[in-house]
């Protein structure tokens, strides 16, 4: 179930990573999308996994 939490939070980072760099009006390099969705994955896992235990 973790791994599964992880692996939304992960998709969700690469996306908001893309967008947050592309918003700075450059185009993103895969280092700056790669370690922003690393950041955003960090926050988001314990939030996804919170909200799927909350729900069960």
């Amino acid at each position: 179930m973790e791994i599964i939490s992880c692996i939304i939070a992960y998709t969700i980072g690469l996306i908001g990573g893309y967008l947050a760099a592309a918003g700075t009006g450059n185009i993103p390099t895969i280092k700056q999308v790669g370690f922003l969705a690393i950041a955003l994955a960090l926050v988001m896992t314990p939030v996804i996994i919170f909200i799927i235990t909350w729900e069960t």
